[in-house]
């Protein structure tokens, strides 16, 4: 399982740091204290995090800056049967082999946000996270969210 840092807060009341982290497309994030999440070595590192403010700032921007586009994507056969339960029948293959797809703008950035240096495109990010889902067996089908 890839778990990935998405900011960093403070508790009001003593000042502990936590980490809001994200453990795949199809699982909630959760948070975690500042220690427990260097221990396990997720990435980015705890302080390069940005702090919830600056993230909930980054998301309200994503959100209002073409939040009706869509964009159209081509994933791989691998990829689209994770999804398929979400995503409308093929019509055809496109130039690459590939599925093509419209996505809204705002999931193909958090699809970057959750990519990792093996991923080399949208379908890895998408194949890894499916695998990764917890308690879901080969068979099982990532739904994905905006």
């Amino acid at each position: 399982m890839s778990a990935r840092g998405l900011y960093r807060t403070k508790t009001p009341e003593g000042g502990a740091e936590y980490a809001r982290v994200v453990y795949s497309i199809a699982s909630p994030p959760g948070e975690i204290p500042k220690p427990l999440y260097e221990a396990r070595g997720y990435e980015p590192p705890f302080d390069t995090l940005p702090t919830r403010e600056e993230h909930e700032a980054r998301a309200r921007n994503e959100e209002t800056d073409g939040s009706e586009e869509v964009v159209t994507v081509s994933l791989s056969a691998e990829a689209y049967t994770a999804i398929a339960d979400r995503t409308p029948d093929p019509s055809e293959v496109d130039d690459l082999g590939g599925y093509p797809i419209s996505l809204p703008r705002a999931l193909l950035s958090r699809l970057l946000r959750l990519r990792e240096p093996n991923d080399k495109n949208f379908s890895d990010v998408i194949v890894r996270l499916a695998k990764g889902s917890a308690g879901e067996g080969p068979g099982a089908r990532l739904r994905m969210r905006a």
